[in-house]
Formats: structure tokens, C-alpha cells, sequence
């Protein structure tokens, strides 16, 4: 979550409106430090680009 922040900050978008919009992609679904499952990245990786594509 921290490194998706930072790439929203880098991007320009507001630290509040950054940490939701990463909230919101992952939603608690990585829950420890292995690797997730290929269905979980997609599922958060596709979510995360939904909300990334109408800050512009």
C-alpha cells in the first residue's frame, strides 16, 4: 500500500485523495507478507487502475 501511495504522489495526487484511492483498490486482501495469489493481483492491480484513470 505504501509503495502505490508513493507512486500517486509522485503523480501528483493529493495525499488524502491518494491513501482512499489505495484503500479502496486493496481493501484488506493482502493480509501478510507471502506473495498473493495471481486471481488477488488482479483483481486489486485492475481496481487500483479503475481509480487511478478518473483522477485525470
Amino acid at each position: 500500500m505504501q509503495v502505490l501511495r508513493w507512486f500517486l504522489a509522485y503523480s501528483g495526487i493529493e495525499e488524502c485523495q491518494a491513501q482512499e484511492m489505495v484503500k479502496n483498490a486493496v481493501g484488506g486482501r493482502f493480509g501478510s507478507w507471502i506473495a498473493p495469489d495471481v486471481p488477488v493481483v488482479d483483481a486489486v492491480s485492475s481496481r487500483f487502475a479503475k481509480g487511478v484513470g478518473g483522477t485525470r
